[in-house]
């Protein structure tokens, strides 16, 4: 197993995920002792760049499109987003892939309730977004439903270890990484009311056909 030596700003569920699977990522030379955050961060986002192109390589080999519904949670000017801690460092909305059985509902009050320690109290729906982009040469077509959800509590925690919940302002969001992007503009502007169809290419918002 690889030991590492990293700087205190690496979190320890970094370093432990980084751990796991570093003998596989780095060259011969330098399966010994990873000195320094220099090294274990250019190994690290290697490791997680090849999960992303992994995931996204398979979504696009099953050739259809991919469903998910997420939600918009909305209080005192903020909104409740969540990332990874040990992964890429983009916000998203919390939500998950639409599954056989699901609505649109029970979907959307499953991932907040597995992933956080809150509980929906309410949800209607918003809009949708219609995702084509292309990763790696790979065309991914994503279908994303959102909710306007309400939830019981402020102190957001994770359950999840990997996850991170917070909740960003309002007045200054497009300042943060929130994707999809126009969603995040949209709630920023107010314009998040007024439309119900979203229409987006490698990211860039279209005008409706």
């Amino acid at each position: 197993m690889l030991t590492l030596t990293v700087y205190s700003h690496v979190t320890p569920t970094m370093q432990r995920a980084a751990a796991d699977e570093l003998d596989a990522v780095l060259a011969p030379d330098d399966r010994a002792v990873a000195y320094g955050f220099p090294r274990f961060f250019r190994a690290y986002t290697r490791l997680m760049s090849s999960r992303q192109d992994a995931f996204f390589a398979a979504v696009s080999a099953r050739n259809i499109v991919r469903p998910s519904v997420r939600a918009v949670i909305l209080e005192d000017g903020k909104t409740l987003v969540q990332t990874t801690t040990d992964g890429p460092t983009f916000y998203a909305f919390i939500g998950g892939e639409y599954e056989m059985g699901d609505t649109f509902v029970s979907r959307i009050r499953r991932e907040i309730e597995e992933e956080t320690n809150a509980k929906v109290r309410s949800s209607r729906y918003l809009c949708v977004v219609e995702n084509n982009f292309t990763h790696d040469g790979r065309s991914v077509h994503g279908l994303d439903h959102f909710l306007l959800v309400e939830i019981d509590r402020h102190d957001v925690v994770s359950r999840e270890r990997h996850l991170k919940q917070d909740w960003l302002p309002i007045q200054t969001l497009r300042e943060y990484d929130l994707r999809p992007r126009a969603i995040r503009d949209a709630i920023a502007d107010g314009s998040l009311w007024e439309r119900r169809h979203f229409l987006l290419r490698d990211g860039a918002l279209q005008s409706e056909p």
